[in-house]
C-alpha cells in the first residue's frame, strides 16, 4: 500500500485531478442547462475521476520503456511498482468503469450510461492503440487526434446524466473548446528543448515551426467552441496568451516553462468555463 501511495502522490495528484474533473463536470451541468445537481455531480465526478486515473495508469505502462531512459526517477522505472502491478490495477479499474456504465444505463440514465460506456470503450481502444500501434506511431499527429477527440464525449457525459436531457449543441461546443485547450496543453507541456529524443515530443517530430501551427490549430478549435458558447471574451484571451507565448520557443527556448504555465492556466479556465461564466451574470 505504501508503494501505491507513493505512486499516486507522484503520478496521480489527487487535488490536481479533482480540479480537472470538478471543472469538467460542473461546466457540463451548467452548459447543459441543468445547473448544479448534487447527485449528477457526484456520479459524473466519480466516473470521470476513474477515467483520468485509468488513463494515467495506461500511459505509465505504454511509456515505461521511454521513461527508463528519459525519466528514470519516475515510480515505475525506480521499481516502486512493477508494470504487472499497474496492469492488474488497470484491468480492475477498467472493469469497474464498465460495470458503472452498465449500472447507470439500466438503473439511472440511458443517455448518461451509454455515453460513459462509449468513453470506456474508446479508452480501451486507446490503450490498445486501436490495434494498429505501428502505423499510429508513424503518424504522431493522427495518434494525438485519435486520443484527444474523446474529450467531446467526456464533456458530454455529466450533462447526459439528466434523464430529460436530449442533447444540445452547446455541449458539443463545450467539448470542442475543452478539446482544443487540452490539445494545446499536451503540446506545450513538452517543449523542453533538452528533452531526450526518445520521448518523441512534438518538437522532435515536427520541429518548432510546425509545432507552432499545431498549437495554433488546436487554439482555433478552442476559439470556435468558445465563440459558439458566447464565452469568447475570456476563453479566447486565455488561449491567445498561450499562442503568443509560444514565440519564446523561437527566441528563448529555455523559457519553455512560461508557455507550459500559461497553457496550464488556460486549460483550467476552459475546464471551469461554466462556473466562471456565471460570475457577474
Amino acid at each position: 500500500m505504501k508503494n501505491w501511495i507513493t505512486f499516486i502522490t507522484e503520478r496521480i495528484p489527487l487535488i490536481v485531478y479533482a480540479l480537472i474533473v470538478g471543472g469538467i463536470v460542473w461546466s457540463s451541468l451548467i452548459i447543459g442547462g441543468q445547473g448544479f445537481q448534487t447527485l449528477n455531480f457526484i456520479i459524473g465526478f466519480l466516473g470521470l475521476y476513474l477515467f483520468f486515473c485509468v488513463l494515467r495508469l495506461m500511459d505509465e505502462v505504454k511509456d515505461f520503456d521511454k521513461d527508463k531512459i528519459a525519466h528514470p526517477d519516475r515510480p515505475l522505472p525506480r521499481g516502486i511498482l512493477t508494470v504487472n502491478d499497474v496492469i492488474g490495477s488497470i484491468k480492475l479499474t477498467y472493469g469497474l468503469m464498465a460495470i458503472i456504465g452498465l449500472l447507470i444505463t439500466f438503473l439511472y440514465s440511458l443517455y448518461g450510461g451509454l455515453c460513459f460506456l462509449l468513453v470506456t470503450l474508446w479508452l480501451g481502444l486507446m490503450y490498445k492503440e486501436f490495434f494498429i500501434p505501428k502505423w499510429l506511431n508513424q503518424h504522431p499527429l493522427i495518434y494525438a487526434i485519435s486520443h484527444q477527440i474523446l474529450m467531446i464525449a467526456v464533456a458530454a457525459y455529466p450533462a447526459f446524466l439528466d434523464t430529460s436531457f436530449k442533447g444540445s449543441e452547446k455541449i458539443f461546443y463545450m467539448g470542442l473548446t475543452m478539446l482544443g485547450s487540452f490539445f494545446t496543453y499536451e503540446v506545450c507541456r513538452k517543449l523542453n528543448p533538452k528533452s531526450d529524443p526518445v520521448l518523441g515530443t512534438y518538437l522532435v517530430a515536427f520541429g518548432p515551426f510546425n509545432t507552432f501551427f499545431i498549437v495554433l490549430g488546436a487554439s482555433v478549435v478552442a476559439w470556435f467552441g468558445a465563440h459558439m458558447l458566447n464565452m469568447s471574451y475570456f476563453l479566447i484571451t486565455a488561449q491567445l496568451l498561450v499562442v503568443i507565448s509560444y514565440l519564446l520557443v523561437f527566441i528563448k527556448p529555455d523559457k519553455y516553462k512560461i508557455v507550459e504555465g500559461l497553457a496550464s492556466a488556460s486549460l483550467l479556465i476552459h475546464l471551469w468555463c461554466g462556473p466562471i461564466s456565471l460570475i457577474g451574470s
